[in-house]
């Protein structure tokens, strides 16, 4: 309660406008959270696909229904479960039934790691991304989360959540294959050396 009530009045007024739209319109609202471990985990993984087949990231080709991504999410599912790295945790808005917004976490010893989040952008007028998490944070927090990861990015609705922030690194993993080694003699050497000829060009 202190912390909300430290958030700006933009803010609140902006999340309770949201809440009464929902409410207005949808007749049964309900957050659902889903922990590893818990009956119809698995199912949930295709939840996930569904509602990032149909958000604004579609474009991108990093939505979940692309071959890629998808496979990336199962298999980090697996390690983080198999590994006991932490707990999975998966939350879901659902309106009149029907699931429209989500988010995949990552909790480990009070801290919660957004690592996906996605929204249904047929129900982009009522702010369903907004709700959800409005409705999580503060659920985290009131059982004991101490700290809320957003995830790289300096996005202007974050802002208005945060108190204080990290500087965050960024790191490149390259496989032990022909294909890794030739992207390493590329990245680390060849484009490195290319930028310095260009740039002594320039100076030139």
């Amino acid at each position: 309660d202190a912390y909300y009530a430290g958030r700006s009045r933009r803010l609140k007024k902006g999340n309770n406008h949201a809440a009464n739209r929902l409410k207005k319109q949808f007749a049964d609202i309900q957050i659902e959270r889903v922990r590893a471990g818990e009956a119809g985990f698995n199912a949930c993984i295709d939840r996930l696909v569904k509602i990032s087949a149909s958000s604004w990231k579609q474009g991108t080709g990093l939505t979940l229904d692309n071959p890629g991504p998808q496979a990336f999410i199962n298999r980090l599912t697996e390690e983080l479960i198999g590994q006991k790295l932490g707990q999975v945790v998966m939350w879901f808005l659902i309106l009149d039934g029907q699931t429209v917004a989500s988010e995949y976490q990552l909790h480990h010893e009070g801290q919660i790691y957004a690592l996906r989040a996605d929204y249904d952008t047929t129900f982009e007028t009522w702010s369903p991304g907004t709700y959800l998490f409005w409705q999580l944070l503060m659920q985290i927090f009131e059982e004991g989360g101490e700290r809320y990861w957003m995830g790289p990015g300096d996005n202007p609705y974050k802002a208005r959540w945060l108190e204080g922030g990290e500087p965050l690194r960024r790191f490149t993993v390259y496989n032990h294959t022909v294909r890794g080694r030739i992207l390493v003699l590329l990245e680390r050497y060849v484009k490195p050396m290319a930028r310095r000829l260009r740039n002594m060009k320039e100076q030139n």
